[in-house]
């Protein structure tokens, strides 16, 4: 089903493996891929251009099944498609970014669709374990959301498409997953996405991979990494000062007993890797500070100084210091 050859071979291996996997969901006649494709089209102007004009067909077909009572998507696609009806040719507009001060800011109509999983529950751990009757990447109608699967550095390794993107070729990266691995990071799983990242930086260098704590607006227990490609370096990678406690380190092995600690206190964080580099954003589980309004939820991008806005009108109005504000309530004092 999937070419033998890694995605993070190359820079056109990964892009013809993302293209290719997005063209036979769209052949699926799936509602549930036509959303996916569409929400990474709208992220990727390459992506759009590449699917055209199969995304505008697919987008009438699943219009016409709805309309005739036959299609078979489940509640929550139906939910989300019902919106993109709604707003038209206003759901595929690309996302708009802008910077607010030092921090980046994006319209994704989209995302903003997205339902809220186990990211709006209060946890008070940072550990649940595996749910196999909850949402997870086994499950049957999630298997055709991959668009690649292989042993990568000795580990199984599935490349999911992002349903909800907000980042260029953004991917849930899931190790070992049919052994139900909660989100749950360890010792050794850190040191394998550093040398992954490591790996894959000659040919990939702009290649990012990030983590979101189960507590830190995690959506799926079922652990994974969020990898992802960017031209320009988010502002947590270069500011001096930063609203909430951030540490840098320069190996795995350096960050991994600070990690320890927090798991043992059971205080949230985040991460974000570029090669060589891991960042470290320790901050209030989620359930402790409501999100703004503007806001669905405070994940490593928003740690890392990037910010997803659901509604034209606060894109267009949001001030630095509003966003500084928000991020500085989500400070912990530790140690």
């Amino acid at each position: 089903m999937f070419a033998t050859e890694s995605p993070l071979l190359s820079s056109r291996v990964l892009e013809a493996a993302f293209v290719t996997g997005l063209r036979r969901l769209l052949e699926g006649q799936a509602l549930s891929g036509y959303i996916l494709c569409a929400a990474n089209a709208a992220t990727d102007p390459a992506i759009r251009e590449a699917l055209e004009p199969a995304l505008s067909k697919q987008g009438r077909f699943q219009a016409r099944l709805l309309a005739e009572g036959k299609s078979e998507a489940g509640e929550e696609d139906f939910a989300v498609f019902g919106q993109m009806q709604a707003l038209g040719e206003d759901a595929l507009e690309p996302t708009r970014f802008r910077q607010a001060g030092p921090w980046e800011v994006q319209f994704n109509r989209l995302r903003a669709l997205r339902p809220p999983r186990i990211s709006r529950l209060a946890p008070q751990t940072l550990y649940r374990p595996f749910d196999s009757e909850g949402f997870h990447f086994n499950r049957p109608f999630m298997l055709a959301e991959r668009y690649w699967e292989g042993e990568l550095l000795g580990r199984s390794t599935a490349f999911y498409f992002n349903k909800y993107p907000f980042a260029r070729h953004h991917t849930l990266l899931v190790p070992e997953r049919e052994a139900g691995h909660p989100q749950y990071l360890d010792a050794a799983t850190l040191a394998w996405a550093w040398a992954l990242l490591e790996n894959a930086a000659v040919a990939l260098p702009d290649l990012l991979l990030a983590y979101n704590a189960f507590g830190a607006y995690a959506s799926v227990n079922h652990l994974h990494f969020h990898l992802l490609r960017r031209e320009q370096p988010l502002p947590a990678m270069q500011a001096r000062d930063w609203p909430v406690i951030r540490l840098e380190f320069d190996s795995p092995a350096a960050a991994w007993p600070i990690l320890a600690r927090l798991h043992e206190a059971q205080i949230g964080y985040n991460l974000l890797l570029a090669p060589g580099h891991l960042w470290l954003f320790v901050r209030r589980r989620q359930g402790q500070v409501a999100p703004p309004a503007w806001s669905s939820g405070f994940t490593w991008y928003e740690m890392a100084g990037g910010f997803v806005t659901p509604r034209q009108a606060d894109f267009e109005s949001l001030s630095a210091e509003a966003i500084e504000a928000a991020l500085r309530r989500h400070r912990i004092d530790w140690p």
